[in-house]
């Protein structure tokens, strides 16, 4: 008797053996089975890379004469079409009869002038405080901002090789560069300005103009605008209007007044769709220019053409 339970005791703790590895092998499957799932969902939630690009643009509202721009130094200049919409490095040349605008946004605009070449530096911050930055080369650019004030923490700026920066805080300025003399000219036609260098500020109110050579220090305080600078105003106004201004109606609506925003102006969107959807206001622009200029801005009359073929 005590024989045959020995041999049951053996048997139960045999098969309590047996039961315990089967286990022990069903436990580890189920561990690997998550391992596995874990590697693929770990691949599947990874994000690509943000931050390459800003997204943001400045689009072409008007060209009259000849006005060429390319995507980097490197680059080949090919001419300018209204609509065209140019991001972060691209680079902007004009001729002796070339003028250019561009808007950021419906407030925001940058003129090149006559004879210029300008590299679009920074478009950064957001929608609502926009960071914008233009490197003057040589030449004349000017910027308007036809609103009261900017946005706190917003930047439009133009800025020179040496550093010289003029800013606007709710105002039209202009600024000249002579690269050989290295001479920057800051005119403030309109609401406030500033001449800044590292840390140094000079402001400069409606009618004010300061000239700065290489990296010496500003003037203790700006001169009256002269006539000759006023004028230079009127002569942005006119010619990308076509028209006769008035130097009272620049101060009292901008630059924009001769050339305002496109109606199809947005915060980002695909080229073809500045080409192909850019509306009646850019086929407008482009009929204006074949129009009123066509007597003496050959190269307009060529960029129309380019951009109906």
């Amino acid at each position: 008797m005590q024989k045959n339970s020995f041999v049951l005791i053996s048997l139960f703790t045999v098969l309590i053996l047996l039961l315990a590895a089967c286990g022990g092998g069903s436990a580890n499957t189920e561990e690997a089975a998550p391992a596995q799932d874990t590697g693929g969902t770990t691949q599947a939630t990874e994000a690509p890379a943000e931050g390459t690009s800003s997204g943001f643009f400045l689009q072409i509202a008007k060209v009259v004469g000849t006005v060429e721009v390319r995507d980097s130094t490197d680059g080949t200049y090919a001419p300018a079409e209204v609509g065209q919409r140019l991001t972060e490095g691209m680079q902007i040349r004009t001729g002796a009869d070339g003028i250019l605008s561009l808007y950021r946004d419906a407030f925001t605009m940058v003129v090149v002038d006559n004879n210029s070449e300008v590299e679009i530096k920074t478009l950064a911050g957001t929608a609502e405080v926009p960071v914008t930055v233009i490197a003057l080369l040589t030449g004349a650019a000017a910027l308007d901002h036809h609103a009261e004030k900017l946005p706190e923490g917003s930047v439009f700026s133009i800025e020179t090789p040496e550093g010289n920066t003029g800013k606007i805080i709710g105002s039209t300025v202009r600024v000249q560069y002579n690269p050989e003399t290295k001479v920057m000219t800051a005119t403030c036609l309109t609401g406030s300005c500033e001449f800044v260098r590292g840390e140094q500020k000079l402001t400069l109110e409606a009618g004010q103009a300061v000239d700065v050579q290489g990296l010496q220090p500003p003037p203790g305080a700006p001169e009256e605008m002269s006539v000759e600078q006023a004028n230079q105003f009127l002569a942005m106004g006119s010619q990308l209007c076509g028209c006769e201004i008035t130097i009272g109606e620049i101060r009292d609506g901008g630059l924009a007044e001769a050339s305002p925003a496109p109606e199809n102006l947005g915060e980002s969107g695909d080229d073809s769709s500045s080409s192909d959807d850019s509306g009646n206001s850019n086929e407008l622009e482009n009929s204006n220019d074949s129009g009123s200029e066509s007597g003496d801005d050959s190269g307009g009359g060529e960029d129309s053409s380019g951009g109906d073929d």
